[in-house]
């Protein structure tokens, strides 16, 4: 461990087993010439082009991982910078020893506590908070701090009659908090909205605060009630609201207004005036509870661009994530608490250093006093005090930058570019816009942060999968993020839906966040979601309008010429079967006999088999490429042996004839289908140890492999048991892809012709001969019959991803064939499709043999 934090302190010796030296990551300066000017007139100022320029020079230093990459995703996560490892590293090697901050009286303890205790005046300096008010809490993100706020008030008890008020565009870390006031009971019965609905948690819109923060807007004269110049919270009887919203949508990038936190604060003292002076009670006043309001300000989203001013500000919690900001390190968080709030506050957890005195009897009810320090109270055991260190570099990195507005100057001009380039982007002949980018909503002020949310529309109108879109993007290396982005108010809002449709799409059509089925009955179920940050360059910029361009706009021309026809298919129309391959083990190599056995899963012992994790969640070849490197050498149903070989290792022989349920459900394992399944397989885990550690061994991954139980309706097929593709329809593909695989975005991996590109690569079950290229698209629907025996029913196209780029023979990966098919075969719903879905309707027992006739029924 020593060795490797000492290589890290010199750039020469950064590296890992796939990633050259440091140095070597030198490439020439981008030339921004061709779209400088450009930039300029999108942005309107010099000023933005020379900010950008700048901020570009950090890219061949501080960033050597985004070489050759376009990230778009710095609302997910900013990368970080060498510098901040390199500095950060120093420091754990510089000779000072940093023991546990909790062995008080060591001075390697102490040592600890002065640092983390620096760092704690650091964060509060950079939020221009005062320590004498607030206190920082360091967590392990945004979320864990959102959790405390929601589990230290006590929704039961003291705080009974309080509502827990949320944005519609709030992250589910703070939706979270009103599964706690639920759990609290429902409104206290003295409540002046009994009889409407029930439930203490609500989410607003911006209009609605708005609206109440106005005092009643209707009236020509309303009084005008001024909270103390202080921001001392007003003295309150135990009972209060809590209110949260984001400082800025971390779906939309929408920033919502800051004035809220003091108006709420004003409206607070208003009704304390109220209480004290009748006179002042308002007649048009909203329909609250009448109780004041504690403000929460989600910050994560808003600090990774902008500068936050507490003092200005004063927000009662405040929570954010340091990677965010930073890139380095992950897994630090923090709760900013005014401290005359924390009298609101009941912990009920108390251990791990948050107690400062605790009696352990069996005759005695459970004593403890909490520690005074209100930071240490809120630490429940020992901070990742190393990680807590680094924050230090990350806030010097930001301030050798020029601070956080430089930044945000930067990212926010980088998306004024992209959103007017991408709002001018049409189809041509009238085929209307691509993109349909989402606007702030109504009750919002203006101001956006560097994020753009949108969606990509057919020149027919129908709307593109977003996973599609991600899917492509991966292989041309563009990072973006598809879904809902752990924002369902904002998704909603956004695409039309409502919480019934949201239910109906889980339920019906199993669509969960991040999920691959997302166009449902012409919607979209998710969108797509680009940000930018300090590493953002204008080359960035332009790769992904370009990506745009290339990939939709000059490919939907090509679309149009080559979808399925019904013309020439009869139940005459001759076609055979040209080749049968059978995958025993899921996402592994095959082996393609000359006949073979139906049965009711498809294959006989196809997908019969799989590797799962330590999580239960299946080995895929999009996570594990060597898979491909597993090939079958042997079925021999007669000896009941499977024969496999992982790479160069010995030949492993497993049993297939015994079968055992042992009942273990693989319902939570992610599949790659588009359509909910029926049902989720279970299987049989009844192989010994040394199975388990061959294939872990090779793949370097902890797995087991199991077997689909013999009692399960389904095997670990993704959605039905064939997939049936067409040599005339991969001869065209072949044809389309360039003369070497490396061209058009291979990156060099592969020089090979196109011409032998393997069609294992489809990972078909059945190839026919016959059909004209892409025919085989109007079959969905309809039904074949193979060899007078077997009777199939082609289901769906099969909707392609990037696993069809792993080279079957070598598991190297290039961009193609899904560079080539994502030109041309992008149906619009479904995504990049090649080859269809078959279902068996009979024929179980049957046998399928190379030349047998396949006739449409």
């Amino acid at each position: 461990m020593l060795s490797l934090l000492r290589s890290l302190l010199n750039p020469a010796t950064y590296n890992d087993r796939s990633r050259p030296p440091l140095q070597s990551f030198s490439p020439p300066p981008p030339d921004l010439s061709s779209i400088a000017l450009e930039f300029q007139e999108a942005v309107g100022t010099k000023r933005a082009t020379a900010r950008s320029s700048h901020l570009e020079t950090l890219r061949q230093t501080e960033y050597p991982q985004l070489t050759d990459q376009v990230y778009l995703d710095y609302a997910g996560t900013t990368p970080y910078p060498a510098s901040v490892v390199r500095a950060h590293t120093e420091d754990l090697l510089s000779g000072v020893l940093y023991g546990n901050p909790h062995s008080a009286g060591s001075p390697s303890s102490a040592a600890t506590q002065e640092r983390i205790d620096a760092v704690r005046g650091r964060v509060l300096r950079y939020l221009n908070a005062d320590p004498e008010e607030y206190a920082v809490v360091f967590t392990s993100g945004a979320t864990a701090a959102a959790r405390i706020v929601g589990e230290s008030i006590d929704w039961a008890g003291d705080n009974r009659k309080g509502e827990f008020w949320y944005l519609n565009e709030s992250h589910t870390s703070v939706v979270g908090i009103r599964g706690l006031v639920e759990e609290g009971g429902k409104r206290s019965t003295d409540s002046p909205n009994i009889g409407q609905d029930v439930s203490r948690a609500k989410a607003v819109n911006a209009d609605a605060i708005e609206s109440l923060l106005a005092f009643g807007t209707d009236d020509p004269t309303p009084p005008h009630v001024e909270a103390p110049a202080t921001t001392e919270t007003i003295p309150m009887a135990g009972h209060f609201n809590l209110v949260a919203f984001p400082a800025q949508c971390n779906a939309t990038g929408t920033r919502y207004p800051l004035r809220w936190i003091r108006e709420f604060r004003r409206k607070n003292w208003g009704k304390v005036s109220a209480l004290v002076n009748p006179a002042h009670q308002h007649p048009h006043r909203l329909q609250d509870n009448g109780l004041p309001f504690l403000v929460l300000l989600d910050a994560a989203s808003y600090l990774s661009t902008a500068t936050l001013d507490l003092s200005a500000h004063p927000a009662d919690f405040t929570i954010m994530s340091f990677y965010k900001i930073f890139g380095f390190p992950t897994g630090i968080g923090a709760l900013v608490l005014r401290r005359d709030v924390s009298r609101h506050m009941r912990k009920r957890y108390h251990g791990g250093g948050t107690v400062g005195a605790i009696t352990v009897a069996e005759d005695e009810r459970s004593w403890q006093v909490p520690k005074d320090n209100l930071s240490s109270r809120f630490e429940d055991g020992t901070l990742p005090f190393l990680e807590i260190l680094a924050l230090d570099r990350g806030f010097d990195y930001l301030e050798g930058l020029g601070g956080m507005r430089v930044v945000g100057g930067h990212a926010t001009a980088l998306r004024e570019y992209v959103l007017k380039r991408m709002d001018e982007m049409k189809y041509a002949d009238g085929g209307g816009p691509l993109c349909i980018l989402y606007s702030a909503p109504d009750g919002a002020e203006k101001p956006q942060g560097p994020i753009i949310n949108f969606n990509l529309r057919a020149s027919s109108g129908y709307p593109i999968s977003p996973t599609s879109v991600l899917r492509l993007a991966a292989v041309q290396h563009i990072h973006l993020r598809a879904g809902c982005f752990c924002n369902p108010g904002a998704c909603q809002r956004n695409l039309g839906l409502l919480s019934s449709d949201v239910r109906r799409n889980f339920h019906t059509h199993g669509v969960v966040c991040g999920g691959n089925h997302d166009v449902i009955d012409n919607k979209p179920a998710g969108g797509l979601r680009i940000s930018f940050g300090t590493a953002s360059t204008l080359d960035d910029c332009s790769k992904w309008l370009e990506f745009l361009a290339t990939y939709f706009l000059e490919a939907a021309r090509e679309r149009v010429a080559t979808s399925g026809s019904e013309d020439g298919i009869t139940e005459d129309t001759a076609v055979r079967v040209h080749r049968i391959t059978v995958f025993p083990i899921k996402s592994c190599g095959g082996f393609s006999p000359s006949s073979w056995s139906v049965d009711a899963n498809g294959f006989r012992f196809d997908r019969e088999w799989m590797l799962v994790d330590a999580t239960n969640a299946p080995l895929t070849l999009k996570r594990c490429r060597l898979m491909s490197q597993i090939r079958i050498l042997e079925l021999d149903v007669e000896k009941g042996i499977l024969t496999v070989q992982a790479g160069k290792q010995p030949a492993l022989q497993i049993p297939i004839d015994k079968r055992e349920t042992s009942g273990i459900d693989a319902a939570e394992a992610p599949w790659c289908s588009v359509t909910p399944r029926a049902s989720s397989p279970r299987y049989d885990n009844t192989y010994p140890a040394k199975v388990h550690a061959y294939f872990s061994a090779f793949l370097n991954v902890e797995c087991r492999l199991v077997r689909v139980a013999a009692a399960s309706e389904t095997g670990f097929a993704n959605q039905s048991p064939f997939l049936i593709s067409s040599t005339t329809s991969f001869a065209d593909l072949c044809a389309r892809i360039p003369a070497t695989l490396g061209d058009g975005g291979g990156g060099g991996d592969s020089t090979k012709p196109s011409a032998t590109v393997d069609p294992d690569c489809l990972r078909a079950n059945i190839s026919v001969a016959g059909l004209a290229p892409y025919a085989e698209d109007a079959l969905v629907g309809r039904t074949v019959l193979v060899n007078n025996a077997v009777c199939l029913r082609i289901d769906d196209l099969c909707s392609r991803c990037q696993i069809v780029n792993v080279d079957p023979t070598t598991a190297r990966v290039s961009k193609q064939p899904f560079t080539a098919m994502a030109k041309y075969r992008n149906i619009a719903g479904k995504g990049v499709c090649f080859g269809v879905l078959a279902g068996l309707i009979s024929g179980r027992g049957a046998v399928i043999s190379i030349g047998d006739v396949v006739r449409v029924a």
